[in-house]
């Protein structure tokens, strides 16, 4: 008669945990998502969803990516993909997901298509110009951009081999502040860019469609073949910087960026040690610009 008990218990507590056993190790659903298309340059975001299975177990995430790259998320169920730099026309990404039982898939993958970015258009390009003249470019600009309203307009200004030290940010300021004011353009859409050198002063007017890659200068003449890195006015950019650098901070930090903004590959060892002192106080009065009252 025991021994009928005894197995009769035995039986019992089998049949009540194999329920609970084989839950807990059941495979879960894993899937991987990612939007449809992006357009390149553009962030995507992938996911993993992993559903069922034993809730208290252990994952890890495993992720690789056909192109582009993964700049965050990695280890995790979910990633960014950076995709500035990428060559293709589509990013797929793959996850690997550790910690479930070796009978259960443990991979999945999905793709986003990849659209070309819009390019920038160039709008329009002068030299030197009579101020009424350069406003009726700029005003025909304008025109374009109030009938374009989600494009950015961005004003490359390049200085001219013998211009003075600041003079394309001086003009490129003056346009912008032209389209600002008198023409209404919000500000937060006009860029304006110190394309460096060339033989001539000379300005171009872009037009970038939302989401189009910005325009990149294309100067001709090197900084230190200029008027703006001649010894003369480098010593005189020094003496404003000296001059200036205890009652007017802001404008001896224009002063020896300035400086700074000049080839060192010839620079005499004095001229190294003014160029580290200079490096060193454009960075303290940045960080001190940066730090929050």
């Amino acid at each position: 008669m025991k021994q009928l008990v005894y197995s009769y218990l035995v039986l019992g507590a089998i049949a009540v945990t194999a329920p609970a056993w084989a839950a807990a190790q059941a495979c879960p659903k894993l899937s991987a998502r990612g939007q449809s298309e992006a357009t390149a340059g553009e962030p995507i975001t992938f996911t993993a969803d992993l559903t069922g299975g034993d809730p208290a177990a252990e994952r890890t995430y495993n992720w690789t990516t056909s192109d582009g790259t993964i700049s965050s998320g990695q280890g995790t169920s979910s990633i960014t993909v950076n995709t500035s730099d990428m060559g293709g026309d589509r990013v797929t990404a793959s996850v690997s997901v550790g910690g479930l039982d070796r009978r259960c898939s443990n991979s999945a993958s999905a793709t986003t298509a990849i659209r070309p970015a819009p390019k920038p258009r160039k709008f329009d390009e002068y030299g030197t110009l009579k101020p009424a003249d350069e406003h009726a470019r700029l005003d025909n600009f304008a025109v374009e951009l109030q009938s374009n309203p989600t494009s950015q307009g961005y004003v490359i200004v390049y200085g001219g081999r013998r211009s003075a030290p600041g003079a394309a940010k001086s003009a490129a300021t003056q346009a912008g502040r032209y389209l600002g004011e008198t023409r209404g353009i919000d500000y937060s859409r006009i860029m304006l860019l110190d394309g460096g050198y060339r033989e001539l002063p000379f300005t171009e007017l872009w037009i970038v469609p939302s989401g189009g890659a910005a325009p990149k200068a294309s100067p001709t003449v090197n900084p230190s073949a200029t008027r703006a890195c001649s010894a003369e006015t480098k010593a005189a950019t020094y003496e404003s910087f000296l001059k200036n650098r205890l009652s007017d901070q802001p404008k001896a930090y224009e002063a020896a960026k300035q400086y700074l903004s000049c080839p060192a590959a010839q620079a005499t060892e004095a001229q190294l040690k003014v160029i580290d002192y200079l490096k060193r106080f454009t960075k303290a009065y940045e960080d001190a610009v940066r730090r929050p009252l």
